[in-house]
């Protein structure tokens, strides 16, 4: 069997697959969002507990900690800060160097030890929480949600996506594939946002709805992300590339080949369904192509093929530059590889259940149906013609990633005008 590449980075949390076919695991990590309790009553009493306890000890911490000129990130999409983070960190920075900035970012684990790790991580948030002026998040983020703030903090949720295809959040409250209303109540999901940030204009009712928020409070502002590939895109038109997809072309050997075409397949998280990249890699397999498999961070999965690179530890940003399509079917690199200016293309095999299960604010069949398809083969005869660019992705473009430059200077500006009111 013909070996696949493999790329990684050193700060990626879990380590390649073992070798072969095809492998998919999910990961425990995303509690909330794929965690339903079998004893709701049970839970909901030991969420009472543990929230009580909590008030408790964050009261004592508002007690005695003074409130210094800091805002703290706070993260559990990955164990090390996003380039979001770092950006907009810089930017605040720049304008404010007597700004005291805090990131603490841990995925949750698995395992006793793993939990209790994750119990003093949280108490540590709830410290910082209890001496900022204000906080940023990138997702569910138990005590920024869960406690009661002094009057005043000022909340951002910075979503990890720049939009959103499908439904989730408060969107999926009932459905076969989304939360327990119950345990969201208890929880207090997504609660205490005062800015909810977007990246275009069609993206705020569903952010809105997704989060529980008045539409006012989602603002089209963009992320620090878009900025860079907005400045990508530039590098590329000059013949240049970034630091971060020149070491992720440096990895493989299929990614410096000129004569190939190179195809991301970036699908969004599933707990099952490993044929769609069976199908996937054998519609690509031929020498013509280098086939990049980047499963969700959520999920691991791994192809084995003489013309396949595995990148599930690579960055998606340090990936999309080196690419010539992207094909996806309800993930959020949609919108950041529109903002590229990069050919998508949305393999939907099994739109029909996703949407009973989960359902979608976009759905690909309807608003961008030229590049849309339930059949991995149509979509490759697209890439194969180099058919131009529909009008329909120009409005997807024009509707939910949208932002201009200037998007960690817009958001930077927002938090520290709060911080001063």
């Amino acid at each position: 069997m013909a070996r696949s590449d493999t790329l990684s980075t050193p700060s990626a949390r879990r380590a390649s697959p073992h070798s072969g076919a095809i492998m998919q695991t999910s990961d425990a990590a995303s509690a909330v969002a794929t965690y339903r309790p079998r004893g709701v009553a049970s839970m909901r009493f030991f969420i009472s507990v543990a929230t009580f306890v909590a008030h408790c000890v964050y009261a004592a911490m508002k007690a005695v900690v003074p409130v210094r000129h800091k805002v703290v990130f706070l993260s559990r999409q990955s164990d090390v800060p996003s380039r979001d983070f770092t950006r907009l960190a810089e930017t605040l920075h720049a304008k404010d160097p007597d700004l005291e900035i805090v990131m603490r970012c841990r995925m949750l684990g698995e395992g006793p030890v793993a939990r209790a790790l994750d119990t003093l991580a949280v108490v540590g948030q709830m410290y910082h929480l209890a001496s900022s002026r204000a906080c940023l998040v990138d997702g569910y983020v138990i005590p920024v949600s869960l406690l009661t703030h002094r009057q005043g903090f000022f909340v951002v949720q910075m979503w990890h996506a720049l939009g959103a295809v499908k439904k989730f959040g408060y969107q999926t409250i009932g459905r076969p594939g989304g939360r327990s209303a119950t345990i969201a109540s208890a929880m207090r999901m997504h609660r205490n946002y005062d800015l909810v940030l977007c990246s275009g204009p069609g993206t705020v009712p569903f952010f809105a709805e997704a989060f529980g928020v008045d539409p006012a409070v989602v603002a089209p502002l963009g992320a620090p992300r878009v900025d860079y590939l907005l400045e990508t895109a530039d590098a590329i038109g000059s013949g240049g590339l970034p630091d971060g997809a020149a070491k992720v072309r440096a990895g493989s050997r299929l990614l410096d080949a000129p004569e190939r075409t190179v195809v991301l397949y970036a699908p969004t998280f599933r707990k099952a369904g490993g044929d769609r990249y069976r199908d996937v890699a054998a519609r690509f397999s031929d020498a013509r192509y280098t086939l990049i498999i980047k499963p969700h961070p959520l999920e691991s999965a791994r192809v084995e093929g003489a013309n396949i690179v595995n990148a599930g530890g690579a960055d998606i940003l340090d990936i999309l530059p080196l690419c010539a399509a992207v094909i996806t079917d309800y993930s959020a690199v949609a919108f950041e590889a529109a903002v590229m200016g990069l050919p998508v293309y949305f393999y939907v095999y099994d739109i029909d259940d996703y949407v009973r299960d989960h359902g979608l604010n976009v759905d690909p069949l309807d608003e961008m149906p030229e590049v849309s398809s339930r059949d991995i083969g149509t979509l490759a005869d697209l890439i194969d013609q180099r058919a131009p660019r529909p009008r329909s992705m120009e409005l997807f473009r024009e509707s939910y990633a949208s932002a201009p430059r200037g998007c960690a200077d817009r958001i930077a500006d927002r938090i520290l005008d709060a911080m001063k009111a």
